[in-house]
């Protein structure tokens, strides 16, 4: 029985994708599976403006707790940090104590823990200095803090600490640039796919009309055309795996 039949060009893209789509999902299985801690966070992009001084009438006056007048504009930031590992964070594995720091502004007006996924497991506490800490922080679990503060203008916000098995503690922005080159390699993926169909067809078709003489030029066209359909499987593939893996606040 000959095995000429394995040379046909759909048997060996077939075989290709399997074993480019094999490998994706090997990869991607294996890092799932591992157990870490992952804390990550969010802050709101554009603070909410509770209170605009430039266009205020001199005869409304803001006061702090303390009955201060307030001159600065007045902003709310809302900050919320999850646990996107598989491992628990407990008190024990936290190295240097997280603290959420918000600068430059000219006062902290108030700060709030306005929710977190079970109080009666996690029991957040935030501290005068925005420190933060907990009973257990489990996977998935998380916690959303909000900082009324006056400032000039926006403040950055951020939440420094060490944790155990933790390089540092991540800040996600929506529409990073990390998430919009896989979203960018996504499209050039199926469009190189798009293209690659075409010309695998063509090639295929064309075999019975070309020439021996010319068997040489056959090989080359359907090497670039099962380059082209494999590099978009494999494009496809890398995006939707860091994607998919692409943390989500559970609050």
């Amino acid at each position: 029985m000959t095995l000429d039949f394995l040379k046909h060009p759909l048997v060996v893209l077939v075989s290709l994708v399997v074993a480019v789509v094999s490998v994706g999902l090997t990869v991607y299985f294996y890092l799932d599976s591992r157990e870490f801690r992952e804390p990550v966070y969010i802050v709101d992009e554009e603070h909410k403006q509770i209170f605009d001084s430039t266009a205020s009438s001199p005869k409304i006056k803001v006061l702090d707790k303390d009955s201060n007048p307030v001159s600065d504009n007045i902003f709310l930031a809302t900050v919320i940090m999850w646990n996107a590992g598989k491992l628990s964070i407990e008190p024990e594995d936290v190295r240097v104590p997280l603290q959420i720091k918000i600068k430059p502004i000219s006062k902290l007006l108030d700060y709030s823990i306005v929710k977190e996924s079970d109080p009666e497991i996690t029991k957040f506490q935030l501290s005068e200095l925005l420190g933060l800490s907990w009973l257990h922080f489990d996977s998935g679990y998380g916690v959303k803090v909000q900082l009324l503060y006056s400032a000039p203008e926006q403040a950055e916000v951020e939440i420094t600490g060490k944790i155990k098995g933790v390089a540092q503690i991540k800040r996600l922005v929506s529409g990073s640039e990390s998430i919009k080159s896989f979203k960018f390699l996504l499209g050039l993926g199926f469009i190189y796919l798009l293209l690659s169909m075409p010309m695998i067809i063509i090639t295929v078709k064309s075999k019975e009309i070309i020439k021996e003489k010319r068997a040489g030029r056959y090989q080359i066209a359907m090497t670039t055309a099962l380059f082209v359909f494999v590099s978009s499987i494999g494009m496809i593939t890398i995006a939707l795996f860091f994607l998919l893996r692409e943390a989500n606040p559970p609050l």
